[in-house]
């Protein structure tokens, strides 16, 4: 009796978390189409792509415009234009791996005008990560795809001497540990690539 309790337990958890999984992919795609080309500029020309990312567009733009929509009218963040969209990455140049990206500008907060670019980076990571990557992650449908291996997230901000950015390759099983709470956020930075300014991968230490 005891085990049936358990079991019936356990189905009931699994049932609920696909539906919650299901409501915010919902939620995600519930907008006025009306509204799609209010957001079409953040998305990525596909006339852009050299991989497969052109099919995965196609299929999952009405994703994208979600995506989209929520980080501006939800999180009140600024979308660089073109930003969201498949992407793979150059140093691995595998071009059957693709990721999930999205790139936002932010204004510092003036505390931080002297601070090193490391420094810099690893706040800004810490203070918006947790919030893009639950939207981005909403998309269960476009990661249920095998060529789609995770996510990047990509923040830019004014330097001191010129305009600064940082972008963060995520695998996808990654995100889904740091969702369920296996991960911290310092440990999802320390597990996964980042890549500077110039587009080389760096170490922050943290």
């Amino acid at each position: 009796m005891f085990l049936i309790r358990i079991f019936i337990l356990l189905i009931f958890i699994l049932l609920h978390t696909c539906a919650l999984t299901k409501d915010r992919e919902e939620i995600l795609l519930n907008y006025p189409k009306k509204e799609i080309n209010k957001y079409q500029s953040f998305l990525v020309n596909p006339s852009d792509y050299t991989t497969n990312a052109t099919i995965f567009h196609k299929k999952y733009s009405n994703h994208l415009i979600g995506i989209a929509r929520t980080i501006v009218e939800e999180k009140g963040l600024s979308i660089i234009k073109e930003s969201i969209g498949f992407y793979y990455d150059k140093k691995e140049n595998t071009k059957t791996k693709l990721f999930l990206g999205v790139e936002i500008s932010i204004s510092l907060d003036p505390s931080l005008s002297l601070s090193s670019y490391n420094d810099i980076a690893l706040s800004q990571l810490k203070k918006y990560l947790k919030d893009l990557l639950y939207i981005v992650n909403s998309c269960k449908s476009i990661f249920s795809e095998k060529e789609i291996v995770g996510m990047v997230i990509g923040i830019h901000w004014e330097g001191n001497s010129r305009p600064e950015m940082i972008n963060i390759w995520i695998v996808k099983t990654d995100v889904i540990r740091y969702e369920g709470k296996h991960l911290t956020t310092n440990e999802l930075i320390e597990r996964n690539p980042i890549t500077n300014t110039d587009g080389k991968i760096i170490n922050l230490s943290i």
